[in-house]
């Protein structure tokens, strides 16, 4: 603990904590609210680590710039970021005096590892406070430190405490690391020079000392105060959720699909700190809250009855209800937003799912989360994120990631952890490599497959070439068509299947109604028809497999282990995959919550040119007919690879098969069928013979002889180097929603909010059913500019 000096002069107090906002002391000594309108200023830049910064002053300036013209009026930092960082900052505010942008800083702490995992450990306390020091110091222009694993450092000289609005310590805290600490210790009580907890638990006291000591360091060296407080989420507030089991409940036929995360196990409050009239700076609230989890937001009754300006609305119920128990302390939500991208992760009853929207749909949805949150009385609103990172990963697919962390390295369009920001980071250097627009040029110096177009029908359509192409992202075919124009395939089907891995892996019959086989495994399918396109995976491919759950009664997925292509079992059936987004739920009280699922089919068709038909950001593929061609990019996820850097596909680990790996593959064959909507074959490619199962190399059964086969070997196999961080090119876009955010945060405090007009909780008598969700209806159109009208 850090003394304090007698003869100490009444502390500086620049910003605090005041009734229901942070406040910023005005020239002539009084306080004024500010509503947050923060970003959280996410550096990961595609190919790095998250602790891997760029040091560029300028691209901070420019992205700083940026964020004013959002009118943005807060930066959230969650850990030390490097020097440029902050001198970007003083000269914005100094350069920019009318776009002045507020700096809260955070201090992450990585929870303790040692094998005790004890949060009073010396080594790892000494850790946590050398960080916060590190922190304080920066902040005022006076620090210089190495670089260490994990933290980044130099000399820090800009001094943009002027700026500073608060500090954030910490991270989500996970309950199974409290549940441990607790396990270890019974103190339940810390005595602090400003901030203490008595009769608390563990966590409480530790989380109480841990911002004591940055705010004595900051008054000891440098007189100063701002608030503080911890980061929290909504896995552990101070509710009771009833519709959370503290239990695991799930099981899949005797193997370990248990859901282990208990979202309601450990409840926590800044308000259990005992605050120290000298600590005039004071202490606030701060949660990460997103709309789709935990599920308890979805289950809850009272949330699920709750109404907002616009209707019914869950995540406004939650709000409501955690700015009752904070009272008028601030509440800041420190993070929320919503990823674009083709697939959800989570779903959600209102729709404002993780993942799953186009970048139109994430603009109705951020402005309705927004408008709660200035509602419901909470002191700011701070987005995630300003950049798509590519280093993220959410759970549906990050245990088959490998090598696990070379994630950041490609992009994978249907994981929407890598979606959330204002600024599109894709691959293609200055552009995407393939806009499915039927842009000759981009495919200009690309080389044509071998393989020649066979007609197997009178007047048959003409496969006249097939090109491929790859980068960080996708896959990419473009196949030239002649003697056709059904190009919305209503009266055709084409075929296009892609063998990954092992020639003699996977199926080598098509998929129905096609009658024709393959003379490589094929993995994967493609078939387009009836103006959409739908993927076929063969069974021994399965990322998950269905079961008839003893629980729930019902089909659920649990992880296909082992991943052996060379399975026999349904090895000739083909399926069209779906994920389980939510699974099952038990509540304390009895009451059971069914999953919920997605299909990926059919993959979504459009083009990537703003203001051509069909135009979204979700695009696999397309087709055009003043080209004469049908593209398509293939997500390197949905063909099975889990490290296309260094061609890596999803196999089990031989000697462990309950464990997730990898094989490292040749390539990938190509092999084309058209075919009428019957499934009478028209034409293919590359080549094509008749399949005789008296040939001694036959490994099919005869039940196959007299099948036409697809040479899909003909093709060769499409094959690239291993690619490291220094060969990534990637280019940026600005999202439609960095403006739609810009005129909202411009004009939001114009809105009266509802906290106004009285408490916003809508509480429910016990007993009270759930009400029935509704169908999801078109996705809800907000009209912020007639809201505004009304204002006047």
């Amino acid at each position: 603990m850090l003394a304090a000096t007698e003869s100490q002069a009444a502390p500086d107090v620049p910003t605090r904590a005041g009734e229901n906002f942070l406040e910023i002391r005005q020239p002539d000594g009084s306080y004024k609210p500010i509503f947050v309108k923060g970003m959280s200023l996410s550096a990961a830049l595609p190919g790095k680590h998250p602790s891997e910064f760029p040091h560029d002053e300028q691209l901070f300036r420019d992205w700083l710039k940026k964020l004013a013209d959002m009118n943005c009026n807060v930066i959230r930092l969650y850990t030390i970021l490097p020097p440029e960082v902050y001198r970007a900052l003083r000269y914005h505010n100094t350069t920019y005096p009318d776009q002045i942008i507020y700096l809260i800083q955070g201090c992450w702490v990585t929870p303790p590892t040692d094998p005790d995992y004890d949060f009073w450990g010396q080594k790892f306390n000494d850790e946590v406070e050398l960080n916060s020091r590190h922190a304080v110091d920066l902040v005022y222009g006076n620090a210089n430190f190495d670089d260490r694993p994990g933290w980044t450092g130099g000399r820090y000289d800009a001094d943009v405490s002027p700026w500073l609005l608060a500090w954030l310590w910490g991270r989500e805290w996970e309950p199974d690391d409290i549940e441990r600490f607790h396990e270890l210790t019974n103190r339940r009580e810390y005595k602090g020079r400003y901030i203490s907890a008595i009769d608390k638990q563990p966590i409480d006291c530790w989380l109480a000392k841990m911002c004591d000591y940055a705010v004595s360091y900051e008054m000891d060296q440098y007189n100063k105060q701002h608030p503080i407080t911890y980061s929290s989420w909504p896995v552990t507030d101070p509710m009771e959720h009833v519709s959370e089991s503290k239990l695991s409940v799930n099981s899949a036929e005797n193997e370990g699909r248990v859901d282990i995360f208990s979202s309601d196990t450990i409840q926590m409050t800044v308000k259990d700190f005992t605050v120290s009239p000298d600590f005039k700076a004071g202490v606030y609230a701060s949660y990460h809250i997103y709309p789709y989890w935990p599920d308890f937001f979805d289950n809850e009754v009272e949330y699920s009855l709750c109404k907002d300006r616009f209707g019914i609305s869950n995540y406004y119920g939650y709000l409501t209800h955690l700015k009752e128990h904070y009272g008028t302390m601030p509440l800041l939500v420190a993070e929320y937003g919503l990823p674009n991208g083709p697939m959800p992760a989570h779903k959600q009853k209102q729709g404002l799912h993780h993942g799953g929207h186009s970048e139109e749909e994430v603009i109705d949805g951020m402005e309705r989360l927004t408008y709660d949150i200035w509602d419901s009385g909470c002191a700011g609103a701070i987005v995630f994120a300003w950049i798509d990172e590519w280093f993220k990963k959410t759970w549906i697919w990050a245990d088959f990631y490998d090598p696990w962390d070379d994630r950041r390295l490609w992009y994978n369009q249907y994981d929407p952890e890598e979606n959330y920001g204002m600024i599109a980071l894709l691959p293609g250097e200055g552009a995407p490599n393939n806009t499915l627009s039927g842009n000759d040029a981009e495919w200009e110096d690309v080389s044509i497959l071998p393989g020649d177009s066979v007609a197997v029908a009178d007047n048959a359509p003409v496969i006249t070439s097939v090109k491929a192409m790859h980068d960080e992202g996708w896959f990419h075919l473009r196949i030239r068509l002649d003697n056709f124009d059904d190009w919305d395939f209503n009266k055709t089907e084409l075929s296009i299947g892609y063998d990954v891995l092992d020639r003699l892996g996977g199926n080598f019959a098509w998929p129905g109604p096609l009658k024709f086989l393959s003379d490589s495994g094929l993995e994967t399918v493609v078939q387009i028809k009836s103006g959409q396109a739908y993927m076929y995976q063969t069974e021994t491919w399965r990322f998950w497999r269905p079961f008839n759950d003893e629980v729930s009664k019902s089909i659920s997925l649990g992880e296909a282990k082992p991943h052996y292509l060379q399975m026999e079992e349904n090895r000739w059936s083909w399926f069209e995959p779906w994920v389980e987004t939510n699974i099952y739920r038990l509540g304390r009280d009895g009451t059971f919550f069914p999953s919920q699922s997605f299909k990926l089919n059919p993959l979504p068709r459009g083009t990537l040119i703003e203001g051509q038909p069909r135009y979204t950001q979700q695009a696999i593929w397309n087709s055009d007919p003043d080209s004469k061609v049908v593209e398509i990019r293939m997500p390197w996820i949905l063909l099975g690879f889990v490290g296309p850097h260094q061609r890596r596909v999803l196999q089990s680990d031989i000697d462990e098969p309950s464990k997730n790996s990898s094989v490292v593959t040749d390539g990938i064959g190509v092999g084309l069928a058209m075919s009428s909507a019957r499934g009478d074959a028209l034409a293919v490619w590359p080549g094509m013979d008749v399949y005789d199962a008296e040939d001694p190399n036959s490994i099919l059964s005869s039940q196959f002889d007299g099948w036409n086969r697809i040479l899909t070997s003909k093709s060769g196999i499409y094959t690239w180097d291993e690619w490291g961080v220094e060969d990534i090119r990637y280019h940026g876009r600005i999202k439609p929603i960095y403006y739609a955010m810009r005129d909202l945060f411009g004009s939001i405090e114009q809105v009266r909010p509802l906290w106004k007009d009285g408490p916003q909780r809508q509480p429910v008598p016990d007993g009270t059913e759930m009400p029935e969700t509704p169908p999801l209806a078109e996705p809800l159109k907000i009209d912020h500019a007639a809201i505004l009208r009304q204002q006047n």
